[in-house]
């Protein structure tokens, strides 16, 4: 065989290598890709200023694995105010890198927890915070976008994290 032949060969070879992994990937690759989606668990109600109410969060894997939420929400300082944040009883979440904390001034709720061995779930207990209605108008609480949702597969790859903001009106004291 003379090295002419031999190079085309290998040319040959390694564009149908090339190939097979370029079908691979845009194929397999998406099928792959999951998704995680917080959600607001408790009923709707009518808030009024000066009350005081919970919102329990709920995290639906969407057939993924996970072991690890970082989750920051963000809420309006001017209208509610965070009394308590606590892990939902039950919740699997035990490792805390960054325990539930909340900072009232800028609007913020924060953890960071995990999941030992993982889980995959469509309801998976996350969060309590209890909140007041401090005065009446337009208040909203969405997901940060650094909220991040690690998989299970051992890779610590992040998987798309979803949330629908809540937007309420809070009314006047029913007084």
């Amino acid at each position: 065989m003379n090295f002419h032949k031999f190079q085309r060969v290998s040319i040959s070879f390694k564009s149908g290598v090339l190939f097979f992994l370029t079908i691979l990937y845009l194929f397999y690759i998406p099928l792959t890709t999951q998704a995680a989606l917080l959600y607001a668990g408790s009923a709707y109600q009518n808030i009024y200023a000066g009350q005081v109410f919970t919102v329990e969060w709920h995290l639906n894997t969407e057939n993924a694995g996970i072991n690890t939420l970082a989750l920051k929400l963000n809420f309006s300082p001017e209208t509610l105010e965070v009394l308590e944040v606590a892990p939902m009883p039950g919740s699997p979440f035990t490792l805390w890198v960054k325990a539930p904390t909340y900072f009232n001034q800028a609007g913020t709720v924060e953890f960071t927890g995990g999941i030992p061995g993982g889980l995959q779930s469509p309801d998976i207990a996350v969060l309590r915070t209890v909140f007041l209605a401090k005065s009446e108008g337009s208040a909203k609480i969405s997901m940060d976008a650094s909220s991040a949702a690690l998989d299970n597969q051992g890779t610590g790859n992040e998987l798309p994290l979803s949330f629908q903001a809540l937007n309420f009106l809070i009314m006047p004291d029913e007084a």
